[in-house]
């Protein structure tokens, strides 16, 4: 070989080993973009689903008679609920996939003591319902707890409000939706509107006005009015003018009316505006377009209402997660099946889904550990809560939400007033809630706490 042909060859060979150490370079970038790659595959796989499994998820409430209306509106939105979960994919935990089937249940009337225990253990015996959405009436939740309790099948009841079964039954949670937004509202609305001194209360005579009636007296003692009239009403009642008259008479600045659908507003505010009634409204159960079938607009502008009744009122906005709900619920069942009470539906749907991506886990005594634990609970609907109730129940199961929407009607829409942080409004005022709760034998047993300790 003579000397150029050397040097020829020897630069090839150098050249050659240059582009094999620049493809080494390559090989281990692209080797550590695959084992990245890989990782995450390995990851992704992990959670991808070998086998398949569906989760029952109850409901109690109305399926006909009076109240079917408001019972098929909860039912069907737990089951809009259910189809967007599982549109979304379910959840996929240790390589099993869990979907959602909504079961409606129906109570036998509304919320009514037996005929819901009668659902709930043909739920529980028949189905293997673990998990559930009901009612926060104290006796119809305690007969479901203790029931409950003596089953080999672990359960956890969701309530969308709070109930005295919390303090014995470790299996219950609760939205404090219904009755104990009735305290902070009246604090709200009587700080926007100094002038009301006198307020009138009005509940259902059924099993569970009572809760109305303790929380409003609460409520109106922490925010220094006077009531002027309490008044239990008959929930089928037609003629509502021999109901309202002494309640005009009586001249409030405000009236309250707390659960029992949205026909017994409508029909308080008409007859009141008959009788010459020109205070303000307050109102846990709401629809727009039902008063205005029966009041004039202008009698109703100014009307304030409560979260559960914010969803699907004229130019409400609930926010992405509720928009989006309400709208799959109204393609699928129509407008003018939509009950408020779906609102709480949804946000007991939400939590639920929250507790079991915290957990990992589809055990109820698991979920409803990591949701306790979740200091706050970033609920996807209303954000940031703080559990609460010890004060009460001697557990803190009672989820407060600290930045809870206030509705208003304004230019004949339901509009956002103003937020209330339920959970601080609890604190401050809990021993006027403990009081109001005693005088009505609603809690037990009671922890005597000097404060909240929040």
């Amino acid at each position: 070989m003579g000397k150029k042909t050397f040097i020829l060859f020897m630069s090839l060979m150098v050249i050659i080993a240059l582009v094999l150490v620049g493809c080494g370079k390559t090989t281990s970038t692209t080797t550590a973009s695959a084992t990245t790659t890989a990782s995450a595959t390995t990851t992704a796989t992990a959670t991808v689903a070998t086998s398949n499994k569906v989760i029952n998820f109850g409901i109690l409430c109305p399926t006909s008679g009076a109240y079917a209306l408001v019972g098929l509106g909860m039912g069907n939105a737990l089951k809009t609920w259910a189809k967007d979960f599982n549109d979304r994919g379910g959840i996929t935990i240790n390589n099993v996939n869990y979907t959602v089937n909504a079961i409606h249940y129906d109570d036998g009337g509304l919320f009514e003591p037996v005929g819901t225990l009668k659902g709930f253990q043909q739920g529980v015996t028949q189905d293997s319902t673990q998990f559930w959405a009901m009612t926060s009436q104290d006796v119809t939740t305690t007969n479901c707890a203790q029931w409950a309790a003596s089953q080999p099948l672990s359960t956890l009841i969701m309530t969308w409000g709070v109930s005295a079964a919390l303090a014995t039954y470790p299996n219950v949670t609760g939205l404090t939706f219904w009755p104990p937004s009735h305290g902070p509202m009246m604090s709200y609305i009587v700080k926007q509107n100094p002038e009301i001194k006198k307020i009138a209360i009005m509940y259902p005579s059924a099993s569970y006005g009572v809760q109305d009636q303790a929380w409003m007296e609460a409520g109106a003692k922490a925010a220094g009015v006077q009531i002027v009239s309490s008044t239990g009403f008959d929930l089928s009642a037609t003629d509502w003018y021999p109901i309202m008259a002494p309640i005009v008479a009586a001249k409030p600045d405000l009236i309250q009316i707390g659960s029992g659908g949205e026909q017994p507003p409508a029909y308080a505010m008409a007859a009141a505006h008959q009788l010459g009634y020109t205070g303000k409204w307050d109102f846990l159960n709401f629809d727009y377009n039902v008063s205005a079938k029966l009041s004039p607009p202008d009698y109703i502008e100014g009307a304030y209402t409560e979260f559960i009744t914010f969803t699907g009122q004229p130019g409400a906005d609930g926010g992405p997660v509720i928009n989006n709900l309400y709208q799959e619920f109204t393609q699928q069942y129509g407008a003018n099946n939509w009950a408020s009470d779906g609102t709480e539906v949804f946000c007991i749907g939400e939590m639920w889904e929250t507790g079991v991506r915290l957990a990992n886990s589809v055990e109820p005594a698991k979920v409803l550990a990591a949701m306790v634990n979740a200091k706050p609970f970033n609920h996807p609907i209303f954000g940031n809560s703080l559990w609460q109730g010890h004060e009460f129940w001697g557990t803190d199961h009672v989820l407060m939400p600290q930045n809870q929407w206030v509705g208003r009607v304004k230019n004949g829409r339901v509009q956002l007033d103003g937020t209330v942080d339920y959970g601080a409004w609890w604190t401050q005022n809990w021993s006027i809630v403990k009081d109001a709760m005693q005088q009505h034998q609603l809690a037990g047993p009671w922890t005597m706490h000097s404060s909240p300790g929040y």
